[in-house]
């Protein structure tokens, strides 16, 4: 396997044959094994005009380099030379093709630059610029030509500017070694001045000694490099470092303004490392591993390259994609394994294995410890094939999506701080319809105040009638009298109460004396002095029972005396007084006098309450309106946080606007649900929505709607237009949804934010529901690709492209995206791969059983491999000769 991964290289190295390397005992073992101490996956040998020592290093160094990166740490050397060219001496490296022999670099040293073994690494010569142009001619594809170290001493920057040019006459620099920012500045100010070709920018280290810098040993190996992304250490692959540096090369200076610790191989962001499955119908056993960055998945038609995709997605278990997963439902065997390696960052790995059981799924997650019982969610973005461009025909379909699927895009980039947003929002709607609840309950009360007001009236004249009679002052003095009588009574009876219980309890006392009595006189005879004292308490007790007995007749007979005293007489004279005075009022309507007295005061109280209910109102409403702008402020923060996301993002591809609350179609949608109206009173619903989500009025005709839902006591829907007359059984729809108390549950149908994408093209901008379906999937898939940072797999997303389109928005996010987030695509467009400069390409065919397998066994691969290119080449270019023929053609149309 070879996936591009970041590795140390420096460019610019010294043996003991450059003279100045003082300590000439360092042998090439000892010379390998420091630079290979040092931490270097890479180094290139450039010996002040000698190829002397490359021999030596030819016959130890396959004890030292490591070629297969699966074992470890890749090291390579690379052979070259430190030339010193022209008059000025001026310092040129030279990187030959690693597949050049030693005699082959020798013979070309000697030949062309006209170094001979006697002159090499003698810094008092130079090469003429005929001779490196010669060099250049006869190994045009096999040397990388560098200036070395551009601005410091005998460096080309320090040259005239057309001595520079004379450089540009036979020769595209390859890169350029810098050391400083004095380097960079003067490259920088040749290149705006036209005078030296674009070129990346390399750094070196040069190897210095520990004592003296301008000398050179082993111990400065690596104190300056260049991190490279390749997948194998070799000369093609330096080649796409040099085409390509911006994903490819970070030079010392970069590291510098980053931190020299800074490590690109250390990934933050989640993402699939590999996927082993058996088990496929149609595909051999599998083992893939998949670079964190770009991949890039191809093959002819029918190798499978659908189902791989759909295998990833299943792997994980992801419940809610599994009905996607069409093929591997069809596919994937009953004894079928499936495992999925998943990484969280740099942090944590986990394992997981997918098995069937009929067509039941069975997951387990393993992690170092074994099964986890509790796994974290394996998010994946998972695109199939013609998804992408469904997105936009969802995203007015709510049957389709509850929520928007371009919101649903942006919301899943900060997906851990919507919680919050949805709370408060939950929130408010909570403190309205709990605070509407209030409103109308109270107002149902108050509607009862006039019928009240009527039975205080009543009562009231039925009253005053009795007042008139005397009634008032009769019964007065009827219950005065009768409560005299009724209290003296109940003081009597209660004197009665406490003497029956005293003769209760001491006639208790009495038989237990007795008992005690005869209990002594058997024990001790009859003369014990105890059994005297027993028999005087006995004595006391029954004249105690005596006193007592007498007191209760006493009471008796003052009982009887109350009886027949004169106040009974009074209260005979009184009660016939008021029963006379009853009489005379019995058909005024009060014959309960009592009952309408009480009544009143019920009445009266009633009244005062809802009276206060009544100003209560007033403030409840005015809260009401508070909750209402309160929600509508917290839900447009939401809209505010999703704007944020979108200019963090970055595009510079495509323009996307969020209108907030400006979903118009989708809430018309929404309402017609609600009331079960789906495509009826189109027009109506269209004409509300349009009216109440108004643009451009602070959503004034929200607030206006929601208020209309929460307090309104007519359920007339036509408040809340202007001179707008309305299908009066569109009216009674609100109506009914009025008289069911049910309108204030409206609220929580809350209108989405609207998404508004225009692809900037030539300094226009294109609105995406005007763009073809090409245009429209390209933006999409822009979109996509810029939002969230979840591992992302599409299914060959150029079906509905514009070709033009590829490279100008999804070849550049994708490029500026994977540094950020896992890309595995599935394509035919070579585009993707090559301009995206995938980190693992992936290239399916059959074998002759007919079975998905690796093309040529080459399991994953980059565009410096030859089997990885040829394979390009020939399944999306339609050959080498097809892809020259075009070639040819296109270059005859531009002239």
């Amino acid at each position: 396997m070879a996936i591009a991964k970041w590795y140390k290289i420096d460019f610019h190295t010294h043996t003991p044959e450059s003279r100045c390397f003082p300590d000439k005992s360092i042998t090439a073992e000892r010379w390998l094994q420091g630079a290979k101490d040092s931490g270097l996956n890479a180094v290139v040998v450039t010996d002040h005009n000698s190829v002397g020592f490359i021999r030596e290093i030819e016959k130890v160094k396959n004890k030292f380099e490591e070629l297969n990166p699966i074992k470890g740490n890749l090291f390579k050397v690379f052979y070259g030379i430190e030339l010193c060219v022209s008059a000025e001496f001026t310092h040129i490296l030279i990187i030959f093709d690693d597949k050049m022999s030693v005699t082959e670099i020798e013979d070309a040293v000697i030949s062309c630059l006209g170094l001979k073994r006697t002159d090499w690494a003698n810094t008092e010569i130079n090469v003429s610029e005929d001779k490196l142009k010669k060099l250049c001619q006869e190994y045009e594809n096999k040397v990388f030509v560098i200036p070395a170290h551009f601005a410091s001493n005998k460096g080309l920057g320090t040259c005239r500017i057309n001595a520079i040019k004379k450089y540009q006459e036979f020769v595209k620099f390859s890169a350029v070694e810098v050391r400083n920012s004095t380097d960079v500045k003067e490259y920088n100010n040749k290149l705006d001045n036209k005078v030296i070709n674009e070129a990346v920018l390399v750094t070196g280290s040069d190897n210095p000694s520990n004592k003296d810098e301008a000398q050179h040993s082993i111990e400065g190996f690596g104190k300056i490099f260049t991190w490279i992304k390749v997948s194998d250490l070799s000369f093609n692959a330096l080649r796409q470092v040099f085409i390509d540096p911006e994903h490819r090369c970070i030079n010392w200076l970069d590291l510098e303004a980053i931190g020299i610790d800074y490590n690109p191989n250390n990934i933050p962001f989640n993402y699939i490392s590999g996927i082993d499955f058996k088990g496929i119908s149609h595909m051999t056993d599998m083992n893939i591993r998949f670079s964190p960055h770009l991949n890039c998945i191809v093959g002819g038609r029918g190798t499978g390259k659908s189902t791989l995709v759909e295998a990833i997605n299943y792997g994980v278990g992801n419940e809610s994609d599994l009905k996607r997963c069409n093929l591997m439902e069809k596919t994937f065997d009953k004894r079928g394994v499936i495992s999925t390696f998943f990484n969280f960052g740099e942090v944590k790995a986990y394992k997981a294995n997918c098995t069937r059981n009929g067509k039941q799924t069975i997951l387990t997650i393993e992690d170092d410890n074994g099964v986890v019982d509790n796994p974290p969610e394996f998010k994946i973005d998972f695109y199939g094939q013609k998804e992408i461009f469904g997105l936009i025909e969802d995203d007015n379909d709510i049957s389709s999506s509850d929520i928007s699927p371009l919101i649903k895009l942006i919301d899943d980039k900060v997906k851990a701080e919507l919680f919050s947003y949805k709370d408060d929002i939950e929130n408010s709607i909570s403190s309205m319809v709990s605070l509407s609840n209030n409103y109308k309950a109270n107002r149902k009360k108050i509607q009862g105040m006039p019928g009240i007001k009527a039975e205080i009236e009543k009562s009231e004249a039925i009253l005053k009638k009795f007042q008139a009679s005397g009634i008032e002052n009769a019964r007065t003095e009827y219950e005065q009298t009768d409560n005299v009588i009724k209290t003296i009574n109940e003081k009597i009876q209660t004197e009665k109460e406490v003497i029956n219980e005293s003769i209760q309890r001491f006639s208790e006392l009495k038989e237990d004396l007795n008992r005690d009595i005869l209990v002594l006189l058997e024990k001790l005879g009859s003369d014990d002095e105890n059994i005297q004292i027993v028999t005087e308490l006995k004595n006391i007790n029954d004249e105690i029972i005596t006193h007592i007995n007498n007191k209760m007749n006493s009471l008796s007979k003052l009982e009887e005396k109350f009886n027949s005293s004169n106040i009974y007489n009074k209260l005979k004279v009184d009660y016939e007084k008021y029963k006379k005075a009853v009489e005379e009022v019995n058909n005024t309507g009060g014959e309960n006098i009592d009952y309408i007295q009480n009544q009143l005061q019920n009445n009266r109280n009633r009244y005062d309450q809802l009276n206060q209910l009544q100003q209560q109102q007033l403030s409840l409403k005015e809260e009401i309106g508070k909750s209402i702008c309160d929600f509508v402020e917290k839900r447009i923060r939401l809209s505010d946080k999703r704007k944020r996301v979108i200019r963090e993002l970055g595009l510079d591809t495509i323009k996307i606007e969020i209108v907030p609350l400006g979903h118009i179609s989708r809430w018309k949608a929404n309402l017609q649900k609600e009331f079960g109206k789906e495509g009826v009173f189109d027009s109506e619903f269209e004409k509300l929505s349009e009216n109440v989500l108004s643009k451009n009025n602070n959503f004034e005709n929200y607030k206006k709607f929601l208020e209309f839902l929460l307090i309104d006591d007519t359920g007339e829907i036509e408040c809340l237009y202007e001179d707008i007359k309305t299908d009066s059984r569109f009216n009674k729809l609100w109506l009914d949804k009025h008289k069911n108390d049910t309108l204030s549950s409206m609220v929580k149908i809350i209108p989405e934010d609207k998404v508004n994408i225009k692809i900037l093209e030539d300094s226009v901008e294109i609105d995406i529901n005007d763009g073809s379906p090409g245009q429209k999937s390209a933006a999409l898939l822009a979109f996509i690709l810029n939002s969230g940072d979840s591992p992302l797999v599409i299914d060959q997303p150029e079906d509905d492209l514009d070709n033009s389109l590829i490279y100008s928005l999804v070849v550049t996010s994708i490029r500026k995206m994977k540094k950020k987030r896992q890309i595995i695509i599935v394509t035919h467009n070579p585009n993707i791969p090559v301009l995206g400069d995938a980190e693992g390409i992936l290239i399916l065919d059959r074998d002759s059983f007919g079975k998905v397998t690796f093309r040529k066994d080459k399991k994953v691969g980059c565009i410096e491999e030859q089997v990885i290119k040829e394979g390009i080449c020939e399944i999306m270019e339609g050959g080498e000769a097809a892809f020259k023929k075009r070639e040819e053609k296109y270059l005859s149309l531009l002239g």
